[in-house]
């Protein structure tokens, strides 16, 4: 996934779902005034403009965007990652460095991926240091 791909608040939903489409990603971020402010996913678009009969070429990201943007420091690890997604019901989490720029995406797949092996290198280390 391109976790840095970033559309404009008017963009149309038309433009986002061919974005997504080319990218073969399942979510993009919204800049409004130079600023990240929200997300949208492929569950926006079918929830919010095909399931309700919305015109794609004429609906924007700013109007379905969700946010409030639900970010989480770089420094942090997958655990708490794990805890906001499960705590907001998301499974895209942009990751923010100290000037508060997006500098990636986690996603609930990277995680479930990442967790056991991660769990594992922790088991390794305490029968190691257990001797």
């Amino acid at each position: 996934m391109d976790s840095k791909t970033v559309v404009p608040g008017d963009a149309t939903i038309q433009q986002v779902a061919e974005l997504m489409a080319n990218k073969n990603i399942g979510s993009v971020l919204v800049s409004i005034d130079e600023k990240v402010a929200g997300i949208i996913t492929e569950s926006d678009i079918l929830e919010k403009v095909v399931a309700k009969g919305l015109d794609p070429a004429t609906v924007t990201a700013s109007q379905i965007m969700t946010t409030p943007l639900v970010k989480i420091d770089e420094d942090s690890s997958l655990e708490e990652a794990a805890s906001l997604m499960h705590a907001y019901n998301i499974r895209r989490l942009p990751v923010i460095n100290k000037e508060e720029e997006i500098t990636g995406v986690i996603d609930a797949r990277t995680i479930c991926y990442a967790l056991p092996i991660v769990s594992e290198a922790i088991f390794r280390s305490i029968r190691i240091e257990r001797g």
